[in-house]
Parts: C-alpha cells; sequence; structure tokens
C-alpha cells in the first residue's frame, strides 16, 4: 500500500472539527490517513483523531503511533475484519476508543482496551477528549437519518 498524503492534506471532519479546533483539543482527520502500528502493520482507519499533546506522531506521510480516537463505518464485506482482527489490533495497540459505526443496525458500539464486550450506543453518544472540556453529544439516530435520507 502506497503512503498517503501527509496527514495535515487530508480531509478535515467537518463535524467536529470545529469545536476540536475552538478548544486545541487536536486534529481528526478522514481517510486516507495511514497509521503504522508496527514495521508490518499499516490501518487506515475512517476518521481518526489525535490529541494536541501526541501531534508529533505525524510525519511527512503518517501517523507512527495510534490516533486517540479511530473510527470505522462498516460494510457487510468489512464487519467481519473491523470486528475482529482490527478491533483486537487497536484494543492491543492502546487506542483510547475504537467505534465500529454500523448503519445496518443504526448503532455505535465504542470499545475500550481490555474491553471484552463493546457499549453500544443507539440514542447518544457522549465522547469527551478532554475532561476539561464538554462533552461532544452525537444523537445516533439523527446521524443515521442524514447519512440515509429517505
Amino acid at each position: 500500500m502506497c503512503p498517503c498524503p501527509f496527514p495535515r492534506t487530508s480531509t478535515r471532519s467537518k463535524t467536529s472539527a470545529p469545536c476540536l479546533e475552538r478548544h486545541h483539543l487536536g486534529l481528526a482527520l478522514f481517510a486516507p490517513t495511514d497509521v503504522v502500528l508496527g514495521p508490518t502493520t499499516l490501518v487506515e482507519p475512517d476518521l481518526l483523531f489525535v490529541r494536541a499533546a501526541r501531534l508529533g506522531i505525524a510525519t511527512q506521510q503518517e501517523f507512527t503511533a495510534p490516533p486517540d480516537l479511530a473510527v470505522e463505518v462498516i460494510a457487510p464485506s468489512s464487519s467481519r475484519a473491523d470486528r475482529g482482527r482490527k478491533r483486537a489490533l487497536y484494543q492491543d495497540e492502546g487506542v483510547t476508543e475504537y467505534w465500529i459505526v454500523d448503519p445496518a443496525l443504526e448503532q455505535v458500539e465504542v470499545w475500550r482496551p481490555g474491553a471484552a464486550t463493546p457499549d453500544l450506543h443507539r440514542e447518544t453518544l457522549s465522547w469527551r477528549p478532554e475532561a476539561s472540556v464538554e462533552a461532544l453529544i452525537i444523537d445516533v439516530p439523527a446521524l443515521f437519518a442524514r447519512a440515509n435520507p429517505a
């Protein structure tokens, strides 16, 4: 796989970036953004967030350590890998939160290191990258309604 462009050139999250930037919390990027987790392990989450204090893990072409948040939007073809191999990898590497967004079930699974089962969110999802700021509250049904307008 070819390295993706410097992470700062990736598409910024239109939903959360203003809040993150206003509070100088870090950087949220959509794919393609490579994350190198070992000599032969490269992942490309659909969305990632790295706290400002850890932005030194960005090189000209990739992130060289796990993000603080990794998000995958699963499809039938990727469900097994995202819930199995990739989930275990993110947990083992210390990703603080790994979200699996499941459009078919209209839910978000939140995995943390060491967890045997996810927290399931079908109504609201609260995310606070830093204790000093107000949590971002995501209305899960509204998220899916915007993604799948009738």
